[in-house]
């Protein structure tokens, strides 16, 4: 008996938090079914994001990366640009901080913040109708905010 499969050493194993074990020797069929249960878990939690965003009159097609206006219009956005835009119209009127996009967008928690910034402008000349002004995508101090056309004073 190998130490991977003693007792023992799995009920430690899940005690540190360890949600599954394969104990060899494993059967190709059995090693398949588990991988394919964990990618049913996987692709469960990306179906809960709707893949259609709508804040105002602003639609995002995040399956396409086109955004929809109300009047017909239709951008096309790089997956970088379209990642940005549906963690902020998920959380519009909310203030991202810095680094929190840059960790949900790249996927790293000590980025550059100019990387961020050259996003957002590049973000803001596609769908704000006056970049140098913006109505939607907004610096707020510490972060970035998305705020609906309505709310514009």
């Amino acid at each position: 008996m190998t130490p991977a499969s003693s007792e023992a050493y799995l009920l430690g194993a899940y005690k540190a938090g360890v949600t599954d074990c394969v104990v060899k020797p494993v059967s190709p069929a059995l090693l398949l079914a588990k991988v394919n249960a964990l990618l049913n878990i996987m692709r469960n939690e990306v179906l809960d994001t709707p893949a259609m965003l709508h804040v105002d009159n602003l639609y995002l097609d995040a399956d396409c990366r086109v955004v929809i206006f109300d009047d017909g219009r239709e951008i096309k956005l790089t997956r970088l640009k379209c990642n940005l835009l549906a963690l902020l119209m998920r959380n519009a009127g909310q203030t991202l901080e810095t680094n929190t996009l840059i960790e949900r967008v790249w996927g790293c928690d000590n980025g550059d913040s100019t990387v961020l910034k050259n996003a957002i402008y590049r973000l803001r000349k596609k769908i704000e109708p006056d970049p140098k002004q913006p109505r939607y995508i907004v610096w707020m101090g510490e972060g970035y905010a998305f705020f609906p056309q309505s709310q514009d004073s």
